[in-house]
């Protein structure tokens, strides 16, 4: 009998298996969720977010997985969550997101502890739910994998801006195939972030650092409701940007976005929609794997959801101290004044 050498052995197996230890391509680890793997990328990721909840980098790798997905083009299938943004310099250094430095590198070296493993990609679509889900409200958005990182940068020039006309806006959302619902919906995400500056030592209008609402450790409605209200006077402490106020008064979209303002269940619902539609961009997505038990369950709000009484003005019906009195906004939430915080976070999509 021929004995084959371990070469041989090697090459036909295509690779050489050292016992059960054997750390599976990524190829290979995209054919299954390893539940057990991917709690492990979690614990790297939350361990680069801190231990407070609606951590700055948490909310910045929210606005990460945005400009990693905000790239689609329905017309040719190019561009989406493909992990670009992150695995090449010359799109993370564009003015669209050089800002987004500090969580790019937070999460490369989670990719380094799991290269081979799985792709960036998915690192960029986890974090992004996990950013959302550690805010107090923030949804547990489901998890899936599969994506194949991109073998080139996309076009940063595809994203949103923030004074970009309503017909650009909407132009933009609908290349990446996603309705002016959708987009009233994602722009909520506001509701956690601070004006940046771009590049991040420049001030923009003087307001860099700046909440866009009252509470931005808070996953509530409060950025619907005040920028209703305030458009353009915000209180001490906030700022409002040209496209939220341009979203909230155009006919296409307004009707969704005043609703929001006492609809919890309803934007939660629609959001986490909207995200899924958004990790799936692309033909080559279309057979992602569901991997449970890895995003945690949300964290309720205190006091439960936010109900505005008056649509938003007076004390509202959940209480409401804290910043929601001061600013006479009525959150009704009780207690949850938010913290200022120095952010990387939303100042455009």
């Amino acid at each position: 009998m021929r004995i084959l050498s371990t070469t041989t052995i090697c090459l036909i197996l295509s690779s050489c298996l050292a016992g059960s230890s054997a750390v599976p391509t990524l190829e290979r680890r995209q054919t299954g969720c390893d539940s057990a793997l991917w709690n492990r990328v979690k614990g790297a990721i939350m361990e680069q977010f801190g231990s407070r909840p609606c951590s700055p980098l948490g909310r910045a790798a929210i606005r990460l997985y945005f400009h990693d997905a905000g790239t689609y083009d329905t017309k040719d299938d190019t561009g989406g969550p493909n992990g670009s943004v992150m695995r090449f310099d010359s799109e993370a250094n564009q003015p669209q997101n050089n800002h987004l430095r500090d969580v790019i590198l937070a999460l490369r070296t989670v990719y380094d502890r799991f290269s081979g493993q799985v792709s960036r990609a998915d690192i960029i679509n986890l974090a992004g739910l996990l950013g959302t889900q550690s805010c107090p409200g923030g949804a547990s958005i489901p998890f899936f994998i599969g994506r194949k990182d991109s073998t080139t940068p996309d076009d940063a020039s595809r994203l949103p801006g923030d004074t970009e006309p309503m017909d650009n806006i909407i132009s933009k959302f609908q290349r990446q195939g996603l309705t002016n619902k959708q987009l009233a919906a994602l722009i909520g995400a506001h509701t956690t972030g601070k004006r940046f500056s771009s590049p991040p030592s420049e001030p923009v209008n003087g307001n860099a650092g700046l909440a866009f609402d009252s509470t931005p450790e808070v996953w509530d409605l409060n950025y619907y409701n005040e920028t209703l209200q305030q458009p353009t006077s915000p209180p001490l402490g906030q700022t409002r940007i040209q496209v939220d106020v341009a979203i909230s008064r155009d006919p296409r979209t307004k009707n969704e976005f005043a609703r929001y303002v006492t609809d919890f269940d309803g934007w939660t619902k629609d959001f986490t929609e909207a995200m899924v539609v958004m990790g799936k961009f692309g033909r080559a997505n279309a057979n992602l794997i569901k991997c449970d038990g890895v995003v945690p369950a949300a964290i309720p709000l205190p006091g439960g959801n936010p109900t505005p009484g008056n649509n938003g003005l007076g004390n509202g019906n959940g209480g409401g101290n804290g910043n929601g009195n001061g600013n006479g906004n009525g959150k009704g939430i009780g207690g949850t004044g938010g913290v200022a915080l120095a952010l990387p976070a939303s100042g455009t999509f």
